[in-house]
């Protein structure tokens, strides 16, 4: 009977050890997502910015372009939310008067888009 508890013994305090190393991983794995969105928000605010002078200036395609490359970019580093990007994407060219691109009207998910870039 002895033996019995100390093996289970053993086996709680492995499981312990492994629980506090997992949850220092996770830690640090938070660490990262917050570097990630803190690298991808000021691309969006300065996005934001650009086109809104482009569209003012009447650089209508510089603007179109910007308005492209924050869409990929958006869907890029926010992947689930594909859907919304597209419709904010749509909206945005509607605003300035242009017409969203074929290929990019064909996408239907980010899966889609991946496949395109392999």
């Amino acid at each position: 009977m002895d033996d019995f508890v100390i093996v289970i013994s053993l086996i709680f305090l492995i499981a312990t050890v492994l629980q506090v190393i997992l949850f220092f991983k996770i830690w640090e794995m938070t660490k990262d997502v917050k570097r990630i969105k803190n690298e991808f928000l000021p691309f969006v605010k300065w996005s934001k910015f650009n086109i809104r002078v482009n569209i003012l200036s009447g650089n209508k395609e510089k603007a179109k372009k910007l308005i492209i490359e924050k869409f990929f970019c958006s869907i890029y580093y926010e992947p689930k939310n594909f859907y919304e990007h597209k419709r904010t994407f749509e909206k945005e060219l509607g605003q300035i008067g242009e017409s969203v691109p074929d290929k990019i009207k064909e996408l239907k998910s980010y899966n889609h888009f991946e496949q395109i870039f392999k």
